[in-house]
C-alpha cells in the first residue's frame, strides 16, 4: 500500500496473543455522497480498503465502532447476517440512497454524553446560524432534531448494493462535530481513493439504482417496507423481488 494511503486507516493492534484476534484495519473518514460510497466499494474490490471478514467480538465493538469508522462487508465472506453495534439508535430515515440513524439516549441509563465523543462542540441548535445548510443535509439528513436524541451523539449512514450478484454493505459512523471541524475526510477528498477509476460493474449497479427510482418521497421517519429496523444489516438499495418497487431515490448532486 502506498504511503499516501496509510494515513486513512486506524492502526492495527501492535500486540496480539494466541487467543486475541488482530485488530482489523479500518478506513477512517465519513461517507457524504453516493459517489463516496462508490469509491469505497471499488477500493474494497481492488484490495486498497480491507473488508470486514468476521463478526466483531463484543469487547472489540466499543473500540472499533466509533466516529470515523467506515465498514464494508458481504454476508458470504464475513458470515454476518445481522450487523450489530453497542449503541441505541433512532428509527431509520432516508437521505438519497442512504439509510440514516441518530444515536438515542438510553432511557434506563445515566444521562451523559457519549464516552467516545471526540469534539467539544455543543448542541446543533446553538450553532445553527453558523452552519452550512447543504453540509448539514449530508451530515444529518432529516435528523437535525427529534425526541430522545443524544446530545453530541453518533450518526450512522448505511447503503447496500448488489454488484455482480454479491451484496456489499457499507456503514459509516461519525460525530457531526467531527465532520464540521474537518477532523474526518470524505473518500472523494482522499487522493488514493479519489483517483480510482470506477469499474463498469460498479457503474452498472449504481446506474440501475438511479434508473429504478420510484416517484414520490417516503414519509418522514417511515422508510419503505423493504427496509429493516435499526441494528440490522441494511438491505439492498433497490429491490430484486418480482413486482417490488424501488426503495430509494437518487441524489442528483451525488455524482
Amino acid at each position: 500500500m502506498s504511503h499516501g494511503a496509510a494515513h486513512a486507516f486506524a492502526p492495527a493492534s501492535t500486540t496480539t496473543t494466541p487467543t486475541t484476534p488482530t485488530k482489523p484495519e479500518i478506513l477512517r473518514g465519513w461517507v457524504k455522497t453516493t459517489r463516496d460510497a462508490m469509491l469505497v466499494f471499488e477500493a474494497t474490490r481492488v484490495g486498497i480498503v480491507p473488508r470486514v471478514t468476521r463478526r466483531f467480538h463484543e469487547l472489540e465493538k466499543r473500540s472499533i465502532i466509533r466516529s470515523g469508522a467506515i465498514f464494508v462487508f458481504t454476508e458470504e465472506e464475513s458470515g454476518i447476517k445481522r450487523w450489530t453495534d453497542p449503541y441505541l439508535w433512532s428509527a431509520s430515515r432516508m437521505q438519497g440512497n442512504f439509510l440514516m440513524y441518530r444515536e438515542r439516549d438510553d432511557e434506563h441509563g445515566p444521562q451523559m454524553d457519549s464516552p467516545y465523543r471526540c469534539s467539544a462542540m455543543s448542541s446543533f441548535t446553538e450553532y445553527a446560524e453558523l452552519l452550512d445548510p447543504e453540509l448539514e443535509h449530508y451530515i444529518l439528513g432529516s435528523w437535525n432534531k427529534g425526541k430522545g436524541l443524544k446530545k453530541n451523539g453518533l450518526m450512522k449512514k448505511a447503503i447496500s448494493i448488489s454488484i455482480e450478484g454479491t451484496v456489499y454493505h457499507l456503514i459509516s459512523y461519525y460525530y457531526p462535530s467531527d465532520v464540521r471541524s474537518g477532523v474526518l475526510q470524505t473518500p472523494s477528498s482522499m487522493p488514493h481513493l479519489a483517483s480510482l477509476e470506477l469499474s463498469p460493474a460498479i457503474m452498472r449497479s449504481f446506474s440501475q439504482v438511479r434508473h429504478s427510482t420510484a416517484p414520490g418521497k417516503p414519509k418522514r421517519g417511515r422508510p419503505p417496507r423493504s427496509y429493516v429496523p435499526p441494528h440490522s444489516t441494511p438491505l439492498h438499495v433497490s429491490c430484486t423481488k418480482a413486482g417490488a418497487s424501488s426503495s430509494s431515490r437518487g441524489l442528483p448532486d451525488s455524482f
